[in-house]
């Protein structure tokens, strides 16, 4: 073959290569342009297009008089602009950026770089670096943006509890959302890092409070940066809470709460001992709707202390033993036995079974007797074994005689029939005792009224030793002693329920849910009866008289247990009417492992004969209900006192300044 002929067969071969390729270039561009092209163009749009979901202002927490509890406020915030970042020739500059950025805002160059980096921010938005910034800063930076190419200096909302610990267990905190409310979130509301409510109102009106996103839609390149941006919706505002609470009776019950117990742990006053006195809890109610005016509880917290996220010092210092648990609202998750105080419910059992009637009196000389008895106690004593002669219904309560209830609650397990012998029990529930009272805050504790099947259940568990009821069981009950428990919140409504004379309403702490920023009520709260019952017994306002009559002693008959702590009250255009209680303890204290003190109790409602107001004082371990518990319910209802006469409280620190002024 000549030269001539290899170079034809050369090129020949050259071209059937090269129209292959052209050929396998064009069916690829077929297949890109025509075939697959559709699918290509929607993997275009989505990659070009983005969707940021935009947080809503968080609503405010009001009290009934439009002091704002829980509000938001601007505070300064340093962000970092992510397509200014990516414009850096290097990560030498970011880092000589953050290094510069450093000694401004007080983080290391580390963490500024570890939260630029950080997997867990939003790709699009700007990266927070630190929030809290004072005006100084901001302004500083602001005024340098050539020196700090990208950094972000602006304003954003925060939550912010303008009275710190005040109401603090009413109101609750916010905190990050925990991975259980996202997993269970199927309709997209929040992401990861939001805020949510954790206690209080702010949990149980966490939907109401929220508001609602805004959508807000970017434009970007393929090297994902911004080009556009749209707002598809805007954000929703939450709606604002308005509390029954009065912050100025809130305040008084919270610093009473507080110098009962110190006045207890030093023995100040009329004390005889020192005491542990460690926690305790003040309810006041307003009789005539349900409303709660006050709910203090000790030990408190700061709400503030959980903005952002709680440091490891301040969480490690409230949860420690030491510090009694100051996250727990006591007025409805403490449980105590009530004492003498649940002595009117088991006067009106008594009457109800007929084993007592208004005229039945018996001789205490200071102890009770059970005969025939067989077992290792027959025999019970009034507190210090003192001796009040010849009772009657109305002077039991007044002197708070153990023994005219010892006797009633055996002489109801022993002459009544199987069946009818747990009365005390049935009248405990128709107050409200053992049940959840419903009030709009979480955790609430329901309680216990012991009976025969529950110890048999105890028993069962492991609990006692024996699972029989015993006539000893109902003796003990019948003074509020024993199993029975019951928070501060159902105590108070169970009081409010003898004031009402039978009607036992909801207890209620929202009053309204208003609109943003109309303001309107979206939703009222007002008076939620939850059950209305009548006495079975013959001649019921009488009932009700005797036993008003033996509160009232209780006060100020000059032999009642509550006289001392209101020597000097106005009782004549503002009568109380109260009950002391002292009840035992089992166990040991987790801190100084001693055996647990008394608790002390007091609850009152006034004016007597015209009710409005009913005040349940709860200290632990504090002792006799008249010494500690009724002094501290004195402070409160001369606060009470104050504000129906002039409309306002005076601070005692203000009045004093006041006094020194005008000298």
């Amino acid at each position: 073959m000549s030269a001539q002929d290899v170079s034809r067969v050369r090129l020949a071969v050259l071209g059937v290569v090269i129209v292959g390729l052209f050929a396998a270039l064009f069916a690829r561009l077929y297949y890109l342009q025509v075939l697959v092209s559709p699918t290509f163009v929607v993997q275009a749009e989505q990659n070009q297009v983005r969707e940021v979901r935009l947080p809503p202002v968080r609503g405010r927490i009001l009290d009934r008089n439009g002091v704002v509890l829980a509000d938001n406020v601007l505070v300064g915030e340093v962000a970092l602009d992510r397509d200014v970042m990516r414009t850096l020739d290097s990560e030498d500059r970011l880092l000589a950026l953050a290094q510069r950025l450093s000694p401004v805002i007080g983080l290391t160059t580390q963490e500024i770089l570890d939260e630029y980096y950080d997997l867990n921010n939003h790709p699009l938005l700007p990266v927070v670096l630190i929030d809290g910034v004072d005006d100084a800063t901001l302004t500083f930076l602001k005024e340098r943006q050539a020196e700090f190419p990208g950094v972000i200096a602006r304003q954003v909302q925060r939550r912010v509890y303008p009275l710190g610990p005040v109401a603090s267990h009413v109101i609750g905190y916010v905190g990050e959302i925990p991975q259980n409310l996202l997993d269970a979130d199927v309709d997209g509301v929040y992401a990861p890092g939001d805020e949510v409510g954790k206690a209080g109102v702010e949990q149980i009106f966490e939907s109401d409070l929220r508001g609602a996103n805004g959508l807000e839609r970017y434009e970007v390149d393929r090297r994902n940066f911004v080009v556009g941006r749209e707002l598809i919706d805007d954000t929703v505002p939450g709606a604002d809470i308005v509390l029954t609470i009065d912050t100025r009776l809130q305040v008084v019950a919270e610093r009473a709460l507080e110098t009962g117990l110190l006045n207890a742990r030093r023995g100040a006053g009329e004390f005889n001992a020192t005491r542990p006195a460690p926690a305790g809890s003040v309810v006041v109610l307003d009789i005539t709707d349900g409303s709660v005016v006050a709910m203090a509880s000790f030990p408190y917290f700061d709400p503030n202390d959980f903005i952002g996220g709680i440091s490891t010092d301040t969480w490690e210092r409230i949860t420690r033993e030491s510090a009694y648990a100051p996250l727990n609202n006591r007025a409805i998750q403490g449980l105590y036995a009530p004492g003498s105080t649940f002595k009117p419910f088991t006067a009106i059992a008594g009457l109800e079974s007929g084993v007592i009637d208004l005229g039945t009196t018996l001789y205490d000389p200071g102890f009770y007797t059970l005969d025939p008895c067989e077992g290792e106690k027959c025999e019970w004593t009034n507190a210090g074994t003192v001796e009040y002669g010849w009772v009657g219904l109305s002077r039991s309560l007044v002197v708070s005689s153990d023994v005219y209830y010892y006797s009633m609650g055996a002489d109801i397990q022993v002459d009544l029939p199987d069946g009818e012998d747990e009365v005390i029990q049935d009248v405990a529930a128709e107050f409200g005792f053992g049940s959840e009272t419903g009030i709009q805050l979480p955790f609430e504790r329901r309680g216990q009224i012991p009976t025969e099947a529950l110890k048999q259940e105890l028993f069962e568990a492991g609990v006692f030793e024996f699972g029989t009821w015993f006539v000893g069981d109902t003796i003990n009950l019948a003074i509020g002693q024993g199993e029975l428990l019951v928070t501060p919140l159902q105590l108070a409504n169970a009081y409010a329920t003898l004031a009402n004379r039978g009607e036992l309403q909801q207890p209620n702490i929202v009053a309204e849910v208003l609109d943003r920023p109309e303001g309107d009520a979206v939703r009222s709260l007002g008076t939620r009866t939850a059950a209305d019952f009548e006495l079975d017994v013959p001649n019921a306002p009488a009932t009700w008289e005797t036993i008003l009559g033996g509160l009232v002693g209780a006060v100020s008959s000059g032999e009642g247990t509550a006289d001392e702590a209101f020597v000097g009250f106005d009782l004549n255009s503002f009568r109380v009417a109260g009950k002391t209680g002292t009840a035992q303890q089992f166990g040991r204290n987790p801190v100084t492992q001693a055996r647990r003190e008394d608790t002390a109790l007091f609850v009152g409602y006034a004016p007597a004969f015209d009710p409005q107001y009913v005040v349940a004082v709860v200290l632990e371990e504090a002792g006799f209900g008249g010494e500690a518990a009724a002094p501290v319910a004195r402070e409160v209802f001369d606060a009470i006192v104050e504000l129906e006469r002039t409309g306002d409280i005076v601070d005692p620190e203000e009045e004093s300044e006041l006094e020194e002024a005008a000298e």
